[in-house]
């Protein structure tokens, strides 16, 4: 009985984890400028870093709010967590 009730309490998703600490604009609008390269392939969403970039104040308002929400409710979108890797071989190397 007493090992089912621990069992149960290590299966409850994020049982040891703290609080998420809330992002502030700030922060998004660094790494915006600072971590996104504006040429590179936007991914599932056809937002480049270009498009991110030039974001106005609401526009990064709106960001960081669900960011804020999707940590707060703790649910990631599907299309988040799946990603694409195409392998090229370099010239002149065996693949």
């Amino acid at each position: 009985m007493e090992e089912k009730i621990i069992t149960n309490e290590l299966n409850v998703p994020h049982q040891m984890a703290l609080p998420m600490k809330k992002i502030w604009i700030n922060e998004v609008k660094n790494v915006i400028q600072r971590k996104i390269h504006p040429t590179k392939a936007p991914g599932y969403y056809p937002i480049t870093g270009k498009v991110l970039q030039e974001l106005s104040q609401k526009g990064l308002r709106a960001i960081t709010q669900l960011y804020n929400a999707i940590l707060q409710i703790e649910y990631f979108p599907c299309q988040w967590k799946v990603g694409q890797i195409i392998m090229s071989a370099k010239p002149g190397k065996p693949p």
